[in-house]
């Protein structure tokens, strides 16, 4: 049915264009569109244009058998877009309507179409898509118009003709440009000789900027000594090559592609060094807060709960103790390890009128304790393999991250340019294959026009799906960033309690969004209670935070921090984690478990994923394992610590509550397990409790 309704239509279009004496007009675009939607579909219009034409009008058959052959060369082995054969196809309408001008009007009307409806069909593309079919053909309407005007016995479409072929060449529309000399010339070529410089202007400006023209000069003069052809177009043609030079001097300036090649370069080396400080903010993290050997750090907590007893305890000040009881414990701790206080600790002893009996403890204790004590001698030699294994990961991940070829920037720069965008900055900002971001500065005109014209052409060029993002409008220029596309969107909730009679809670968490579109988010508990606990986790929860800045794999930084706690010279005690890495772009997540308790993923049907750990505490065991997990639209997370699972008095009870609350807000659904919680032990909170919740929403496509 398909193929008759085919070629009906197309052999109706035909009859209609013949009656009225325009060629092919609505013939060839109409037969370009529909064969985007098949290659068979040129052959049943050419079935349908013989026969109509075999009637009608007899003179058609041979363009149209040339026109629908080639049309399906075209689609068959992919050469060349479908737009260069309407404007050939256009300009044989001359063949048959015998006046230039009409054969113009045709070519122009024939393209016009072509890009309404193929630009009406794919919702993908914009105008600045179909620039250079656009321009050629308003070209040729202007070239072979102005051949009907001579002035002084020069025909003015020559010159019309070579600047616009200059044009195309010099920006590389190299297609456009041999159909735009071809058609040209075929006219000149007919009634006078000189038309062949079409045809070497076409060649010539190929050729790197600047030698293009004195290439072509030369090709000219010879012909003046020889007098091959009229002096008077050689002049012209001299005067022609003169005024492009001056026009595209003052007006297109050509962009300098190896400034573009040191563009990259810089930026490729500032984010190479920036990774390298925040590996080295990473590992000082680390160090600050785990330089002293276990049994130092025993004497110290030992230490510090001597001075409490001996002066706070004993203190008339009872309210001073309770409510700075935290800040109290650090700054203790801070005396007996020689470290300057903070400026809140400070303040604090400013007002503490037992100050000087406190440094006086402080004193005494410290003469128990061993002077000797340096970093050099905390058995570092022991640990070279661990050391080794960290940096061994990190060499390889950095080093091995594909980048992108520093060509496909240039043409996506080239591509905006030739689009008729006035470019007045483009910086890459990050080079790698699956972490890219270039931020380009458009002057005169909006985002909504250009933004799906440069989604298209970076993602065609890129070969990769693209966010492109407004960051800012200054004046009539914009400021826009390319990067990989999001497809899901992450909102979160986190809610803590202490256990009963604490003041702070051993658990801690970190969510966080990564510039290359993964989200990730952690939750770690301490061991045991209090402030040791608090530090525990927080330590951990900071190592996570830092050794995400760093372009490597999420394994890899995993296997670097349990590599860092594995050696347990430094340490003594141990924090569960669970980490969640989700990629935005794809749905792929991972999940990291070590010593943590369930991981729920509630789904927008009502079922339950439950996830179980397998893992000791991070530090213990060398091996990292972690499980991939497909993430789908409205999934609710629900990552907690075991103080909630010990509240709870059912399993099956629990899922049926954060089933219910699937529909909810991420933070909301924090909150009410909590509060669910508590209120299953009459607020009696046994442990210290916390959850993280992610809500998954895909992104309209």
């Amino acid at each position: 049915m398909k193929k008759i309704i085919s070629i009906i239509l197309l052999g109706g279009l035909l009859v209609l264009t013949s009656n009225y004496k325009i060629g092919l007009f609505l013939y060839i675009p109409v037969v370009t569109i529909l064969s985007s939607l098949g290659i068979l579909y040129p052959l049943y219009s050419l079935l349908g244009g013989i026969l109509s034409a075999y009637f009608f009008s007899p003179n058609l058959l041979i363009p149209i058998t040339i026109f629908t052959l080639s049309l399906y060369l075209v689609r068959k082995i992919k050469l060349g877009r479908p737009e260069i054969i309407v404007l050939l196809a256009s300009s044989v309408n001359y063949l048959i309507m015998k006046d230039i001008i009409l054969t113009s009007i045709c070519m122009l009307g024939s393209t016009l179409l072509y890009i309404a409806l193929s630009f009406t069909l794919n919702k993908k593309k914009t105008v600045i898509n179909y620039f250079e079919p656009l321009i050629t053909a308003l070209f040729l309407f202007a070239s072979l118009g102005a051949t009907q005007i001579e002035v002084q016995n020069i025909n003015l479409g020559y010159i019309v003709s070579l600047l616009g072929i200059m044009y195309l060449s010099t920006n590389q529309y190299y297609f456009y440009s041999i159909i735009a000399s071809g058609v040209s010339s075929a006219f000149f070529v007919l009634n006078n000789y000189i038309g062949v410089f079409l045809y070497l202007c076409s060649l010539t400006y190929f050729l790197p900027r600047t030698l293009n023209s004195i290439v072509f000069a030369g090709l000219v003069i010879s012909s003046m000594f020889m007098n091959l052809f009229d002096n008077e177009y050689l002049l012209v043609t001299l005067l022609v090559i003169a005024v492009n030079e001056v026009i595209t001097s003052l007006f297109f300036k050509k962009e300098d592609k190896i400034a573009t090649l040191k563009n990259i370069y810089k930026n490729l080396t500032e984010n190479m060094n920036n990774q390298i400080l925040n590996y080295v903010a990473f590992l000082e993290e680390f160090s600050n807060n785990n330089i002293y050997p276990k049994e130092y750090m025993q004497t110290i907590e030992e230490n510090t709960m001597k001075v409490i007893r001996q002066v706070c305890t004993r203190c008339q000040n009872k309210k001073c103790l309770s409510k700075n009881k935290f800040l109290i414990n650090r700054a203790i701790k801070d005396l007996l390890k020689g470290n300057t206080l903070d400026t809140r600790s400070q303040s604090l002893f400013k007002q503490c009128k037992n100050k000087h009996q406190m440094h006086q403890i402080v004193s005494k204790l410290n003469e128990g304790v061993t002077k000797s004590f340096s970093k050099k001698e905390s058995s570092l030699m022991s640990q070279i393999e661990g050391f080794s294994n960290i940096l061994k990961n990190y060499v390889i991940d950095t080093v091995s991250s594909p980048f992108i070829e520093e060509n496909n920037f240039i043409k996506v720069k080239d591509q905006l340019i030739k689009n008729g965008l006035n470019i007045t900055l483009f910086e890459i900002k990050k080079p790698y294959l699956n972490d890219f971001r270039i931020d380009i500065a458009i002057r005169g005109t909006d985002f909504d026009d250009v933004k799906k014209g440069i989604e298209s052409i970076a993602r065609q060029t890129l070969n990769s799906p693209i966010n492109v993002k407004l960051l800012n409008k200054q004046g009539i220029t914009i400021f826009v960033s390319i990067t990989p596309d999001i497809n899901y969107d992450i909102s979160y909730g986190f809610s803590s309690l202490a256990k009963k009679g604490l003041s702070v809670s051993g658990d801690n968490y970190l969510v966080k969004p990564l510039s290359n579109g993964k989200f990730l988010a952690a939750i770690s508990d301490g061991m045991g209670h209090g402030y040791n606990a608090h530090h525990e986790s927080k330590s951990l929860i900071n190592l996570i935070n830092k050794v995400s800045d760093l372009n490597i794999d999420t394994k890899s930084s995993v296997d670097i921090i349990n590599t860092l706690y594995n050696m347990q010279e430094f340490l003594d005690q141990y924090a569960t984690l669970d980490l969640f890495e989700i990629d935005r772009n794809t749905g792929k997540s991972t999940l990291f478990k070590f010593g943590s308790t369930h991981t729920y993923i509630v789904k927008e049907t009502g079922g339950i994923v439950k996830l179980f750990n397998e893992n000791l505490p991070i530090g213990i065991l060398n091996k990292v394992e972690s499980s991939n997990i497909e993430i789908e639209n409205n999934d609710l997370i629900i990552m907690i610590t075991d103080g909630i699972i010990e509240q709870i008095s059912t399993d099956n009870k629990f899922e049926d509550f954060i089933v219910s609350l699937k529909d909810k807000h991420a933070q909301k659904v924090a909150y009410d397990i909590i509060n669910y919680s508590t209120t299953l032990q009459n607020n009696n909170n046994r442990d210290d409790m916390a959850v993280i919740t992610l809500k998954v929403k895909e992104r309209a496509a």
